[in-house]
């Protein structure tokens, strides 16, 4: 959802000269987002919580940005990753990227069922919901029972340019000049389906 955001805020920006964009994120994500060539783009309102405090930000989320929507007069309120507030006093936009951890448990218990609930409401109280693909708008349909013409699948942009090829010196140093190499870069959870892909090779 970072590299959605990272990519998707500045093509907003210049594809629509004429609105003014602003960007409410934690005290962390504002600092790290300071940094990026559009930050001058866009109005970056800090919200006074972090991730690593959901009750926090859940209470943020659900009743202060939607005050912060109304006072600063917003036309829309687009949310950027699976949650958002379930009303709001303007149109909201709420993206799902999955629905994974309504089938396994990807977080610990309380984690897991209050993302649940804090999908459950956004896409409720949502005017639009965007998903990244057909096969995770039907996902999102089917588990949260969501009438499937609410979802628009968006797929995501081809990403950030190949970086250069890494430096032939540590395959020399790690002695696999030689190998085939596969590289999974996912968490160790069940989901991710690494055991496939252990099997497979």
């Amino acid at each position: 959802s970072e590299t959605y955001l990272r990519s998707l805020v500045p093509a907003l920006v210049d594809g629509n000269p004429a609105v003014q964009f602003e960007l409410a994120t934690t005290r962390r994500g504002a600092r790290a987002l300071s940094d990026e060539p559009w930050a001058d783009s866009v109005a970056l309102l800090r919200l006074p919580c972090d991730d690593d405090e959901p009750a926090r930000r859940t209470l943020v989320e659900q009743i202060l940005l939607p005050r912060l929507a109304r006072r600063r007069g917003w036309d829309v309120l687009h949310s950027l990753a699976n949650r958002g507030p379930a009303r709001t006093a303007q149109p909201s936009v709420v993206m799902v990227l999955d629905v994974i951890f309504f089938h396994h448990r990807t977080m610990g218990l309380v984690s897991t069922h209050g993302m649940r609930w804090a999908v459950r409401g956004a896409v409720a109280g949502a005017d639009a919901i965007i998903a990244i693909s057909e096969a995770a708008a039907d996902d999102i349909a089917t588990t949260l029972g969501v009438e499937r013409a609410r979802i628009t699948a968006i797929p995501l942009g081809p990403g950030r340019e190949p970086s250069a090829p890494a430096n032939p010196s540590i395959r020399r140093r790690l002695g696999l000049e030689q190998a085939r190499i596969v590289l999974c870069v996912a968490a160790k959870r069940p989901h991710k389906n690494q055991r496939l892909l252990v099997e497979a090779l």
